[in-house]
């Protein structure tokens, strides 16, 4: 029996081709995949399993509708087919699918299942705050997405900040950055910690680890601010905006590789001293 956790992956790839088609190829079209990737036996489905499935996909597909990945009908109004059960994906959903190597959003188990197998030693509390955001973007709540995901980035920085901390081996240069990262404010810490990370850069202490490198110059300030702004956007209900579902779509996309590269900085002092 295909539970929805296996099923909606087999969707998503199966829209990913492009086809337009009635709800009935979608299933021939998952079925097809669950062969092909050896998930059912020989035979299958027969008739009882073939309208459960049906049942399944269409769910799914019902679900993906209000999400903007596909709408109901080829298109034209005049045509004949222009409604249920004939259906299309949208350009949004055209681009969001086009990269089906990854896990997705609109794939809960098997984003989190990806998380956890790139990043296996992600805090706690870094995996409930994500879990919590990617199931609130399912549910069409971006808002309550974007600060939940921003909870679990600033929870990722907390734990590098502190880690950090613990490694440097020079009291007054550990007083100094005490005392530079004093307060609740996450992005003074951010502020503390980025500037002796750009220190040990200049002075060649990740000398051959050109990825740490292009984290610490790029990618952890870039990603930091993108997902930051978003969360600051959705989380204060005195400045009235609309949270934009690409935005956090892409958030959550680029996310995993935020932690990822976090956990390779972590992994990098387990082994050396914080020394600029």
């Amino acid at each position: 029996m295909l539970t929805p956790q296996i099923l909606r992956p087999l969707v998503l790839e199966h829209l990913a081709s492009g086809t337009s088609d009635q709800v009935e190829g979608a299933v021939d079209g998952v079925a097809e995949l669950a062969h092909r990737k050896g998930l059912v036996p020989a035979g299958w489905p027969g008739r009882a399993d073939r309208m459960q499935l049906f049942d399944s996909v269409q769910m799914i597909m019902w679900q993906l509708l209000p999400q903007g990945v596909l709408v109901w009908g080829l298109g034209g109004s005049m045509s004949n087919n222009d409604k249920y059960p004939f259906y299309r994906l949208t350009e949004l959903g055209g681009r969001v699918l086009a990269d089906s190597a990854k896990a997705q959003p609109y794939d809960p188990d098997g984003f989190l299942a990806e998380f956890r197998r790139l990043v296996p030693a992600a805090d706690p509390i870094v995996v409930d705050y994500l879990t919590e955001a990617i199931r609130a973007f399912n549910s069409g709540c971006y808002k309550s997405a974007a600060v939940m995901l921003g909870g679990s980035a600033e929870k990722v920085l907390l734990v590098l900040h502190e880690f950090f901390e613990s490694k440097i081996a020079d009291p007054s240069a550990r007083r100094k950055f005490e005392k530079d990262s004093q307060g609740i404010s996450v992005g003074r810490k951010f502020k503390a910690l980025k500037s002796r990370l750009d220190l040990m850069v200049s002075a060649g202490k990740f000398a051959g680890h050109h990825e740490l490198i292009e984290t610490i110059d790029h990618a952890f300030p870039a990603t930091s601010e993108l997902i930051r702004r978003c969360r600051n956007d959705a989380g204060h209900p005195d400045i009235p905006t609309q949270t934009d579902p690409d935005t956090v779509f892409l958030n959550l996309r680029v996310f995993t590789e935020h932690a990822r590269r976090m956990a390779g900085l972590l992994d990098h002092f387990s082994n050396n001293p914080a020394v600029w």
